[in-house]
């Protein structure tokens, strides 16, 4: 396994295992708006070393692969739903803690994104691998 896709797994695990502590959190703490906010930045962080690093390459390779072309717009647009989801979640709950239906959103948040995560550890990564031997 490259040393590049390690380190998305290793940011993978940090971020469930920060989204587990959050959920132990009572949000209308200042401590959990600044982990709050941490983990957003992780969040984005993270998503611009995939689309800086992997994406393009696994676009180039889609040019003559079609089913990696299907599985790489799905995934696109799949991440782009996600993201709005997240970033309306992390803008709403940071200005306003005690806003009703956070535990319900944040578990729907958690899950979705180890979901996602799964998926790009088990779909996403093996093709980046591919291209890199």
């Amino acid at each position: 396994m490259s040393d590049f896709v390690e380190s998305l797994k290793k940011e993978h695990a940090a971020i469930i295992e920060s989204l587990k502590n959050m959920s132990k959190m009572d949000l209308s703490t200042r401590e959990a708006r600044n982990r709050l906010a941490e983990i957003r930045e992780v969040f984005v962080r993270h998503l611009q070393k995939e689309d800086e690093t992997m994406y393009p390459k696994l676009k180039e390779a889609s040019l003559s692969d079609e089913q990696l072309k299907h599985i790489l717009q799905y995934m696109e647009d799949e991440i782009k739903l996600i993201s709005q989801f997240v970033f309306i979640f992390f803008e709403k709950y940071s200005k306003n803690p005690d806003a009703i239906g956070y535990e319900r959103e944040f578990s729907l948040i958690c899950s979705t994104l180890i979901k996602r995560i799964e998926k790009e550890e088990e779909v996403f990564f093996p093709e980046y691998e591919k291209l890199n031997k």
